[in-house]
C-alpha cells in the first residue's frame, strides 16, 4: 500500500481528516496488508521543519509538537505497534516534483547534490534503523529516469540509479544501523529532459542490495 500526502510537505500522511492513524492500520491488518511505502521528499528530511497538521484533526494531538522527522519516527512506531512493515520512499527531492523533461526522475539535480542526497538518507537511517524493527527497506527513488542509455541490454534497462544504490551503499547507510537493509529500485520510467516513455523496453523491476562487511 502506498500511503501518500507526506512527499508534498511537512505534513502527515493523508486521510486523518476522516480517521486516526490507528483506524487505518487495523483496516490495512484486517484486510491482509502487512506493508506501507511512506513516500517522503528530500527537501524536508534536510530542513526538517515543524509539522503541518492543518486539516488532520484526528491526527494524535501529540503530533502537534513534532517535526517531519518526528512524525515519520512516529509513524513507524504505530505501524509497528499493529505489526505492519514500513518501506520508506523518496518520491521527489524538493516538494514540487520535476518534469521529466527538465531534470526530473533523477536522484539528484542542479539544487540538490549527490553529497545532499546521501545527507539526507543518513538522517533517515540513523533515525529510523537502529530501533525500528518494521522498517525493512528504503526504495532510493521512486520511478526514476535512465541517466544516459541505461544499459546496453534490453532486458536490463534499469536506471543507472540502480548501479548508484549497490556501488555506494555503505554511503547511503549509516554504519551503526541497518545490518542487513533491503534496497530498492523501480525501473526507468524514461529518458531524462525528453520524457520519453520506457515503459515499453521493460517491466518495472526491483533490485535489492544487502551490505556486507
Amino acid at each position: 500500500v502506498l500511503w501518500r500526502g507526506s512527499e508534498t510537505g511537512p505534513k502527515p500522511p493523508n486521510g486523518l481528516n476522516y480517521h486516526p492513524l490507528e483506524w487505518y492500520f487495523d483496516f490495512l491488518k484486517t484486510n491482509g496488508f502487512n506493508a506501507v511505502r511512506l513516500p517522503f521528499n528530500h527537501r524536508d528530511v534536510l530542513d526538517n521543519p515543524p509539522l503541518d497538521l492543518t486539516g488532520a484533526k484526528l491526527a494524535d494531538p501529540s503530533w502537534m509538537d513534532l517535526d517531519y522527522l518526528g512524525m515519520i519516527k512516529q509513524f513507524a512506531a504505530k505501524a509497528a505497534a499493529k505489526g505492519i512493515l514500513v518501506l520508506p520512499v523518496a518520491d521527489r527531492l524538493d516538494r514540487e516534483p520535476l518534469p521529466d523533461t527538465e531534470g526530473g526522475g533523477l536522484w539528484y539535480s542542479a539544487d540538490f547534490s549527490e553529497k545532499e542526497i546521501i545527507d539526507s538518507w543518513r538522517k533517515l537511517s540513523t533515525l529510523l534503523c537502529a530501533n525500528d524493527w518494521n522498517v525493512f527497506g528504503v526504495d532510493l527513488m521512486s520511478e526514476p529516469v535512465c541517466k544516459r542509455a541505461c544499459l546496453p541490454f534490453p532486458f536490463m534497462r534499469t536506471s543507472s540509479a540502480s548501479l548508484m544504490a549497490c556501488s555506494h551503499m555503505r554511503l547511503l547507510l549509516h554504519p551503526s544501523s541497518c545490518a542487513a537493509p533491503s534496497m530498492l529500485l523501480h525501473g526507468a520510467r524514461a529518458l531524462p529532459r525528453t520524457g520519453t516513455s520506457l515503459r515499453h523496453a521493460s517491466e518495472t523491476r526491483y533490485l535489492k542490495c544487502a551490505r556486507t562487511g
